[in-house]
Order: structure tokens, then C-alpha cells, then sequence
């Protein structure tokens, strides 16, 4: 909690801000101190007590500028929030203090139509940009399996790959953060642009070393990815099937192995295949009849689902 002597200065302070929105409600401050931690009961355990002491949701660079002056000049602990869906604890505030959300920072800046680059703000969402891309004949090269929801600078803040690393690696690989725009916070915090070099220190690292506005990142040409699931009794065997279809001369966008310890647990929305350790994949089109004859060639089941 904070120094309850510096509380109203701090608080006029931050009231005093454009642009900025103050949640106060108890509801707001306990919503928005927590991600989905709740799957590791270790982590349950740490930081279910961890509560902003002040939520606070701005509306432009200049008021994220203003609040990282604040908390500096105060000695206010400031935690940064994306869209949460992380599940490490990531954005939980450990020392109470403040905690600002950063999804209303959405705007797509610009859109390099030689180098096919794209700016954007840190808050916008991986699904609202994929679809703006894919107007443009783009898609993003990496994305995480919450990538509707989470915002673009969660996850080069805290994401390491995901959905498209079979075939791009992974985020911290050369070539995918490309700059950034960035709130520093020195006793007199700046905007500074950073270029793909000088961005490398703060990809992956969850905010702790500057606040992230805004990010240039590559993109790739869009695929109308087809969903096929394999199916193996053997645990070996689907080993055998995973490794011929990364091999395979096949555009592959997703190539994921499910045990059957695994598939056991999904939901039972999650379809017929039980038991079975299963391989899930993103191929592009012309791919698809390839994974099958592999699948025949090894006596497992193949499911084309469609389109993603």
C-alpha cells in the first residue's frame, strides 16, 4: 500500500492528468491486479492477495508520460497491463501502487506498403491487426494461442512464440521486432524510438525496463490456412508422423503434439478424437493432401477441418 502521507498529493497529481482514466471501484482495483495465474496453484497461492492501490487507463502517449512521471516523483510502484491473458502473473502489481492498462492505445500508425512493415499502438489487439493485414494481403508472422484478445505489446512483452514458430522461431529471433516506441522512466521519463537493435532488450521483458507505446514489427503474406488433426495410438508413432510432416515440402503454419494424457482433459466440444495422441496443424492449401498420404503411410487418423 502506499505511504497513506503522500496519498492525496499523489492522487490530485494523477486526477490532474489529460486524457487519463482513474478507476477507483474495489471491483476495478482486484479485476485488473491479476491475469490467469489461477492455473498454477503455486502461483495462486502468491499473488492472490496482490491489489493495485490505483487502476489507471490512458488515452494517449502524453498521459502515459505524465503517470510515469508521477510514480516516479512519488516513489509509486507502476505495473503495466496489457490485455491480461497471460498466466504467469505477469502484470500482477507485487507491491501494490499502480497499475496501468494500455488498451486503450490502439491505433494502427502506418503501413509500409514496400517493406509491408506495420506501426502500431501498444494496446491494439493481435485479432484486430491480423484483420487489418489481412485486407492488405498481410498476416502477422507469429502469433499466441489467445491472439484474439491479447494486445500486440503483451505479447512481445511476455510472449516468446507460439502459432507460427514451426516455420518463423520465435519473438526474439532477428527479424520480427523491427522498433519501438518506448516511455522510459528516469527521474525525468522521455519517449524515445528505439530501432531493431536497440529494441532487442526489451523484447521479453515484460515491461520492467521501459514502457512500450508503440511497435514496428514484420509481417508476412497471407495463407487461407486449412486446421488438420492427426491421430496416433502410439506415443512413438505420432512422434514419427510430427516429425514427417515438419519435414514435409509443406507450407506449415502450426505444428503442435497433444499426448493422450493431454486430449483426455479437453473439453468434450474439443471433438471425437479421445485417447489418441493427436498432432493439430495449420497447413496451407495445397499441403493438405500431403499430410494425408503421410497419415496412410502410417496407418493414423487424418481429419481436414477446414479453414482456420
Amino acid at each position: 500500500m502506499l505511504n497513506t502521507s503522500n496519498l492525496d498529493d499523489f492522487l490530485e497529481e494523477i486526477r490532474s492528468i489529460s486524457d487519463l482514466e482513474l478507476l477507483l471501484r474495489p471491483a476495478e482495483q482486484k479485476r485488473f491486479s491479476r491475469d490467469f495465474f489461477d492455473y498454477s496453484p503455486i502461483l495462486r497461492e502468491k499473488l492472490a492477495e496482490c491489489c493495485a492501490d490505483f487502476v489507471v487507463k490512458p488515452l494517449s502517449v502524453d498521459a502515459v508520460l505524465s503517470v510515469a512521471f508521477t510514480c516516479q516523483k512519488h516513489e509509486v510502484p507502476l505495473t503495466i497491463r496489457g490485455a491480461g491473458t497471460g498466466n504467469y502473473g505477469q502484470c500482477v502489481p507485487l507491491e501494490g501502487g499502480v497499475v496501468m492498462i494500455m488498451t486503450s492505445l490502439t491505433k494502427i500508425r502506418n503501413f509500409n506498403s514496400e517493406t509491408f512493415e506495420v506501426t502500431v499502438e501498444a494496446g491494439c489487439l493481435l485479432g484486430d491487426l491480423n484483420k487489418y493485414l489481412l485486407l492488405k494481403g498481410r498476416q502477422l508472422r507469429l502469433l499466441p494461442s489467445t491472439w484474439r484478445t491479447a494486445s500486440v505489446a503483451g505479447f512481445i512483452a511476455g510472449g516468446s512464440g507460439g502459432i507460427g514458430s514451426v516455420r518463423w522461431g520465435f519473438l526474439r529471433d532477428p527479424g520480427h521486432l523491427l522498433g519501438l516506441e518506448v516511455v522510459t522512466l528516469e527521474e525525468c521519463p522521455r519517449k524515445i524510438q528505439l530501432d531493431a537493435r536497440s529494441s532487442e532488450a526489451l523484447n521479453h521483458a515484460y515491461g520492467t525496463n521501459g514502457i512500450i507505446t508503440s511497435l514496428t514489427l514484420s509481417t508476412c503474406d497471407a495463407v487461407d490456412w486449412q486446421e488438420v488433426a492427426i491421430d496416433c495410438d502410439d506415443f512413438f508413432e505420432a512422434v514419427e508422423v510430427f516429425q514427417s510432416c515438419t519435414k514435409a515440402a509443406v507450407d506449415l503454419f502450426l505444428c503442435s503434439f497433444l499426448e493422450n494424457k493431454i486430449v483426455e482433459c479437453l473439453p468434450s466440444w474439443s471433438g471425437k478424437w479421445r485417447g489418441k495422441n493427436r498432432l493439430l496443424l495449420l497447413v496451407a492449401p495445397d499441403g493438405v493432401s500431403t499430410l494425408e498420404r503421410i497419415s496412410m503411410r502410417n496407418g493414423v487418423d487424418f481429419y481436414h477441418l477446414g479453414p482456420e
